[in-house]
């Protein structure tokens, strides 16, 4: 059932424990929310304008702001933290999706879409962002990491990037320390296509 239309280009859905469920119209740089009615508004982000917002909320709405920053906002939208805008002193090059663990932590991809050239960081990534700040460098041998997810037991994080049919998983090591991406499984491709790869999924 299709419920609203003419947005530009949506991304990052997540529902709250009301039944809202909030997504990202990233071009539009805008945040939306359907309530149990089919409500459509406009989440009111204050205090930072012009970001394009991917994320998921857990009680705050915690959001990939493209521009180099991970972001939580109270559900007024009045007040925003930023969790994390830097690594080895240099902001982020474009952070783009991210998963909570239970913890209180935060692990997000960091590929070069839209980001500056040459890259703030020099590569591209994954991180994780532990409940008391530290930032903590993942994976780097994964190109244009995108869409990020944890496993049922919560242990692995689960990575794709859009112009490959590779999943990656990584190993039930991390947060502790940074490891190599291993390819886990290949998407089958549509007729006709190639190269045509995934973004984040919840396991169920």
């Amino acid at each position: 059932m299709k419920l609203h239309t003419k947005f530009a280009f949506t991304e990052g859905p997540a529902a709250d424990r009301a039944g809202n469920v909030y997504f990202s119209d990233i071009p539009n740089e805008k945040i939306h929310k359907v309530d149990s009615t089919a409500k459509l508004t406009v989440f009111p982000r204050q205090e930072q304008p012009r970001q394009r917002p991917d994320g998921q909320p857990k009680g705050e709405i915690v959001a990939c702001e493209m521009d180099g920053q991970i972001a939580a906002y109270h559900a007024d939208g009045k007040t925003r933290r930023v969790l994390a805008g830097t690594y080895n002193g240099k902001r982020f090059n474009a952070p783009n999706d991210l998963s909570l663990d239970d913890k209180g932590g935060v692990y997000f991809t960091d590929p070069a879409f839209r980001a500056p050239m040459p890259l703030p960081q020099g590569k591209t990534a994954v991180y994780y962002v532990a409940a008391g700040g530290k930032v903590t460098r993942l994976i780097d041998d994964l190109p244009n990491p995108n869409g990020v997810r944890l496993s049922p037991t919560a242990r692995p994080s689960t990575s794709s990037r859009p112009d490959r049919p590779t999943w990656c998983n990584t190993p039930s090591s991390l947060p502790a320390r940074s490891a190599r991406a291993r390819s886990s499984a290949t998407l089958r491709q549509p007729k006709g296509a190639k190269n045509t790869g995934g973004d984040g999924r919840q396991w169920t």
